[in-house]
């Protein structure tokens, strides 16, 4: 059980990391270069997918143009989709308040 979740962390960690430098990457490629890249087996890493690709994770799936299913970044509602999972959050009290839109004279 340990391994299972060591080998987790480790895909987690090695798809993330790709997904902030690609963007995408097809279904087919994360289930099996992520099993080549932390030594797990392919069914392994399939579940670690699909855990990352549902409702709770920050992945999601859609088809390309050529109809391949590809894992992107799950959309944000006021964003543009992209997830990075580095990002960092300023406390709430060093968050900046907006200037005041001027009005003009007219």
């Amino acid at each position: 059980m340990q391994a299972n979740f060591l080998f987790e962390v480790d895909y987690r960690t090695w798809l993330l990391k790709f997904m902030d430098e690609y963007e995408f990457i097809t279904k087919k490629e994360a289930i099996n270069a992520g099993a080549e890249m932390v030594g797990c087996n392919p069914t392994t890493s399939a579940k670690y997918l699909a855990k990352l690709t549902s409702l709770a994770g920050p992945l999601c799936e859609t088809k390309d143009m050529t109809g391949e299913v590809v894992i992107l970044y799950r959309p944000r509602p006021n964003g543009n989709g992209h997830h990075p999972t580095a990002q960092s959050f300023p406390k709430e009290e060093s968050v900046p308040t907006p200037a005041r839109p001027r009005l003009l004279p007219g």
